[in-house]
């Protein structure tokens, strides 16, 4: 886990991967190793469900929602 960042705390999402509305916690980058021997830093989010489960899951996988 790297640069982890509280600054969209409470923001209401939909998950578009799962099909279900939740709330964003905290977001960062987690580190994949690629083939060539490097790395790539993929941006993820920590988000709770409307059942209280907690996840992970990638930030392109989430749309904000209006009140």
């Amino acid at each position: 886990m790297k640069d982890k960042d509280h600054t969209m705390f409470g923001v209401r999402v939909y998950n578009t991967k799962t099909k279900q509305h939740g709330v964003l916690i905290y977001t960062w980058k987690n580190r994949f190793s690629t083939n060539g021997g490097g790395y790539i830093d993929i941006p993820y989010a920590c988000c709770v469900d409307m059942n209280g489960k907690k996840y992970d899951t990638e930030i392109d996988n989430l749309t904000p929602l209006d009140d």
